[in-house]
């Protein structure tokens, strides 16, 4: 079986080609050959001093705030200023149950089936999805947001030291639960990514199509002092794969609980340590935050460290990769490969 067609039915919870054929029609023309994603690291005092000559720009008001670049929304496209807009507050679903045992301090946990039914069509959701990385067999599910016209922003552990021939599918707003309707943006395969080194758990990846002027896509913000992440508002949206059959959750109210300089005091690469709320599948979705109508990146998730309980029920915390030079390779990644913003 090609492996679109494999990540296709996996992604939606069928089994079986024989059961999926007469809810998916449109899986019948997915079996085109994918080339598996070319795959580089960036020493990350190169990609500084690449970013300074080439975008002397880039450093504009880090050293009094944050620097970063807007969220696109397409023309018409309505947004939800914040989950609470949602028809549906699931915090007294008792299907959650297991699922808040993962996150028992939050109180704004939503399932991705009721954001998909009230806002399908809203920022900054439907530029979040699913990762399904393949390699003949369904290597893992991981969680992406777009950040430009065709810049898929992802976990780096997710796409690193993969030795067979892969791929990387991205589905923005999967609903694994709709059978009629389960890709409303369709899909888009990664051509090429791109990381740091391992302190820094973010990558980029180009992909084959420019999905995002139908989806939109995230900014993203940076700052080198602290403050800015432990006194901000912010959410994140991921496919965890033990929650409601690796349909995705969104999480209000993430509060950084302290933040490490990864890169010594130059403060340009952060981790972010949060309340526990994430789970194997989650892994790469956005941190964001909002302003009016943007809505922006500050890390993409990463880890969580738990006390020996299974599937980190029994996590301490969540933590976040993000910071400037996460900035500074979403940016050279755009130049590089000549994307469309």
């Amino acid at each position: 079986m090609c492996p679109k067609l494999l990540s296709a039915i996996l992604a939606m919870g069928i089994m079986s080609i024989a059961n999926a054929a007469p809810k998916t029609p449109q899986l019948t023309d997915l079996c085109k050959i994918q080339p598996t994603p070319q795959t580089t690291t960036i020493d990350p005092t190169t990609l500084s001093e690449i970013v300074r000559n080439r975008i002397p720009e880039f450093w504009d008001g880090f050293d009094t705030g944050f620097g970063g670049v807007p969220s696109f929304r397409p023309d018409g496209a309505p947004t939800a200023a914040n989950a609470t807009e949602l028809e549906t507050r699931l915090f007294e679903d008792p299907h959650l149950n297991d699922f808040l045992l993962i996150a028992p301090q939050s109180a704004r946990l939503f399932s991705r089936r009721e954001i998909l039914q009230a806002a399908r069509m809203r920022d900054p959701y439907r530029a979040i999805g699913k990762v399904l990385i393949n390699d003949g067999e369904l290597r893992s599910a991981c969680s992406g947001a777009l950040v430009g016209m065709n810049l898929l922003l992802t976990a780096a552990h997710c796409v690193r030291n993969i030795t067979n021939d892969w791929t990387l599918e991205f589905i923005p707003a999967l609903n694994a639960e709709d059978p009629g309707q389960p890709r409303p943006w369709g899909s888009a395969f990664a051509e090429r990514c791109i990381s740091v080194g391992l302190d820094d758990d973010y990558a980029v990846c180009q992909l084959d199509s420019t999905i995002g002027e139908k989806t939109g896509h995230l900014g993203w913000r940076a700052s080198l002092y602290n403050g800015f992440y432990l006194g901000g508002e912010w959410s994140s949206v991921g496919y965890p794969t033990n929650f409601k059959g690796g349909n995705v959750a969104a999480l209000e109210d993430v509060k950084i609980a302290s933040v490490e300089d990864t890169a010594g005091e130059s403060g340009v690469a952060k981790v972010f340590s949060s309340q526990p709320y994430v789970d194997e599948g989650w892994w790469g979705g956005p941190l964001y935050g909002q302003d009016g109508d943007d809505f922006f990146a500050v890390g993409v998730v990463s880890a969580a460290v738990d006390r020996g309980g299974y599937q980190h029920i029994f996590a301490t915390s969540s933590f976040h990769s993000g910071g400037p030079r996460m900035g500074e390779l979403i940016e050279y990644a755009a130049m590089e490969w000549k994307s469309v913003r």
